[in-house]
C-alpha cells in the first residue's frame, strides 16, 4: 500500500522558497517599484488681456504650441490654454493662459478683475496702431487686473503686431524690462516674453 505523501515532499524547490519567505516575510520591493511618480502640479495662472486686433490670441497660441496660427478667430469671452515654460534646471513650469477680450466694450474693469483673480502674472497686449492714448488704455488694464487686495501681481506690457509698424513708429514704443514690442508672426521678442514669464513665475507657489 503506497505511503501517504507529506506536504511539500515532492516539491523541494517550492518548499525551500516557502521556508525562505517565512524567515524573511518583509522583503523590500525593488527600487524601481518603490519610486512613485510625483503628483502633477497645478498650473500657474497667467491672465492675458488687451485691445482687440492686438495679436493677443496669436501670441498665446505661439506661447503654448510653438507655432503661429495660420487662422485666427475672435476670442469670445474667456479662453484657457495650457502651456509649459522652461524653469531652472530645465524643469517645466505648467502654465494656464487665461485669455480674454479686454476692451471696454466687452468687459468692465470689475469683470476684468473678477476673471484675473488668482493670477500669478498678467500680460497686457495693446494695439499700437489704435488711435488714442495707449498709455491711458494700458493704465486702465493694469488697474483692472492687478487690483486684487493683498496680492502683488507682476505685469508685463507688450505692443502687439509690432512687425506692422514703421521703423519710426517702432522706435517710439517704450522698450524696457516690463514693456516692449512683440510680434507673434515674426517671433520678435517672443523669447524675451517667455523669459520674463519664467523669471517672474519661478518663485510663485514654490515652483
Amino acid at each position: 500500500m503506497p505511503r501517504q505523501q507529506q506536504h511539500g515532499e515532492d516539491y523541494p524547490e517550492q518548499q525551500q522558497q516557502y521556508q525562505e519567505q517565512q524567515q524573511h516575510p518583509l522583503q523590500e520591493r525593488p527600487q524601481e517599484q518603490q519610486q512613485q511618480s510625483a503628483p502633477p502640479r497645478n498650473p500657474l495662472k497667467v491672465f492675458v488681456c488687451g485691445d482687440d486686433s492686438s495679436g493677443r490670441s496669436s501670441l498665446v497660441a505661439l506661447l503654448t504650441t510653438g507655432q503661429f496660427p495660420e487662422q485666427s478667430f475672435r476670442t469670445l469671452g474667456i479662453e484657457v490654454h495650457q502651456g509649459t515654460l522652461d524653469g531652472r534646471n530645465g524643469e517645466g513650469i505648467p502654465v494656464a493662459y487665461w485669455e480674454g477680450r479686454g476692451s471696454a466694450a466687452h468687459f468692465s474693469p470689475g469683470s476684468l478683475l473678477g476673471y484675473s483673480i488668482g493670477s500669478d502674472a498678467v500680460v497686457v497686449v495693446y494695439n499700437p496702431q489704435l488711435r488714442g492714448g495707449a498709455a491711458a488704455r494700458v493704465k486702465a488694464y493694469r488697474e483692472a487686473t492687478t487690483g486684487e487686495p493683498g496680492r502683488d501681481v507682476p505685469t508685463v506690457v507688450v505692443a502687439g503686431r509690432a512687425d506692422l509698424l514703421s521703423e519710426a513708429a517702432l522706435a517710439k514704443i517704450r522698450n524696457d524690462d516690463d514693456w516692449f514690442p512683440v510680434s507673434a508672426r515674426t517671433g520678435m521678442n517672443v523669447s524675451r516674453l517667455r523669459d520674463w514669464l519664467a523669471a517672474h513665475l519661478q518663485g510663485r507657489r514654490d515652483i
